[in-house]
């Protein structure tokens, strides 16, 4: 899976800041959040924001959910 760690303006659009979003079953703060940039999928810490976006392509977020429900991080 490759990836890109991203500034806090859009990548496709330098101006465009993008809307983050998290679940509402978020109740801790140990949470991810995503937002996304036309085709692209962006996925940064919640409790960290600032420290970076991780931006994949449709294709790869759908394997990293995939890999996140069936518990196969390697």
């Amino acid at each position: 899976m490759s990836a890109s760690v991203a500034a806090e303006s859009s990548p496709s659009d330098p101006t465009a800041v993008p809307q983050w979003r998290r679940s509402s079953y978020c109740a801790n703060g140990a949470c991810i959040e995503v937002a996304t940039d036309g085709p692209r999928v962006g996925i940064r810490d919640s409790k960290a924001p600032a420290a970076g976006e991780l931006w994949l392509s449709p294709v790869e977020f759908r394997a990293f959910i995939a890999a996140v429900r069936d518990e196969n991080y390697g």
